[in-house]
């Protein structure tokens, strides 16, 4: 049973027979502390129901212990599944959460960075897919608040070599798919993709280029649609609209490639519209391989991100940037998996 008072940071290590600052350091998830001594602080914290003073705390270490997530459209499976993994890890590392959303221009997204680098109530910032020019890094890098980017929008050449970023490798997952269907005999296969002018989507473009390449198919620009929906172009509705204008440029169409499980969704109930079965007249392949793809009916091949361990990444390099600790590298890239379900079959 817990103490029904509150002790003191001292008293804690006079208990574990350790010093204050060694406690200090477990409460600040320092790696310098050993796995046996953080467990017997943490194991006395909850004994006698220790409350860190955080006001005090941030007047001396210039810390908040907040943790920034800077993003668009958070109430996708996609991004609720990368969350839900910051969110585990960052309970685990005793850091909060304040969320900045923003589904506006450039200009807005700008204001908001100016908005964070004034107000300085966190101690780096996760931004999730949102566009971010290389003046704005270098001006998060001039005020020492550091930036965590997962998925880049831009470029990866535009980058600063020392902003660590998170990345799937679209280029080698839309490969897989395409390769995958050709050899279920495909010959007409579509591309539902997002705005051209994000970085991954030209990234999956190229890896459905490639497929198409190597298998001696032509590539042809009726195939593909870029979708531009605003505010959000990865939803159902998305993918609804996407197919409609495919199927009435290129009714011979047998499979079609999607890059979000989402998006997928909506190529499915337009197909469905016109009359067709999936995968009997058209296979479809999704992106992501959230719930929705193993809710969906007919349940759907997709390309699988470990999207929790993204979060938790990012999440465990914050700690490090906040620590000042030297990373090992700066660009970490996962290899997506194809999962091949009932969406998926050879044409008629």
């Amino acid at each position: 049973m817990r103490s029904s008072t509150r002790s003191t940071l001292k008293e804690i290590a006079k208990y574990c027979g350790v010093s204050h600052t060694t406690v200090s350091m477990v409460i600040n998830n320092s790696e310098r502390i050993s796995k046996e001594t953080r467990q017997k602080v943490l194991d006395a914290i909850q004994k006698f129901n220790y409350r860190p003073n955080l006001v005090a705390r941030s007047l001396v270490t210039s810390r908040t212990n907040n943790i920034g997530i800077f993003g668009t459209m958070f109430d996708s499976p996609y991004y609720n599944e990368i969350i839900r993994g910051i969110e585990m890890e960052s309970r685990n590392g005793r850091m909060d959460l304040k969320i900045y959303n923003c589904n506006g221009s450039l200009d807005e997204f700008n204001e908001i960075y100016d908005r964070i680098l004034g107000e300085r109530r966190i101690d780096v910032v996760i931004a999730l897919s949102v566009p971010m020019e290389r003046k704005v890094m270098e001006q998060f890098e001039a005020e020492h608040l550091p930036v965590i980017i997962l998925e880049p929008i831009l470029d990866l050449g535009n980058l600063i070599d020392t902003i660590p970023t998170i990345h799937v490798e679209g280029e080698f997952g839309l490969y897989q798919a395409t390769k995958y269907l050709i050899s279920l005999g495909h010959r007409q296969i579509g591309l539902v993709n997002g705005p051209s002018y994000m970085q991954f989507c030209q990234e999956r473009l190229q890896g459905y280029q490639r497929a198409l390449k190597e298998a001696k198919m032509n590539f042809s620009e009726k195939n593909i649609f870029f979708s531009e929906l605003k505010p959000d172009p990865f939803t159902m509705e998305a993918g609804f609209k996407a197919t409609q204008l495919l199927l009435a440029q290129n009714p011979e169409l047998t499979a079609i490639c999607c890059i979000s499980d989402t998006m997928a969704i909506g190529v499915v109930k337009a197909i469905r519209k016109e009359g067709k079965e999936i995968p009997r007249d058209i296979s479809v392949i999704g992106f992501d391989d959230t719930y929705v793809a193993r809710l969906s009916d007919p349940a759907l091949t997709t390309l699988h991100q470990p999207l929790l361990e993204i979060g938790k990444l990012a999440v465990q390099l914050a700690y490090k940037t906040i620590q000042q600790a030297k990373m090992e590298k700066h660009q970490y890239q996962f290899k997506p998996e194809l999962i091949i379900r009932e969406s998926t079959a050879p044409p008629r």
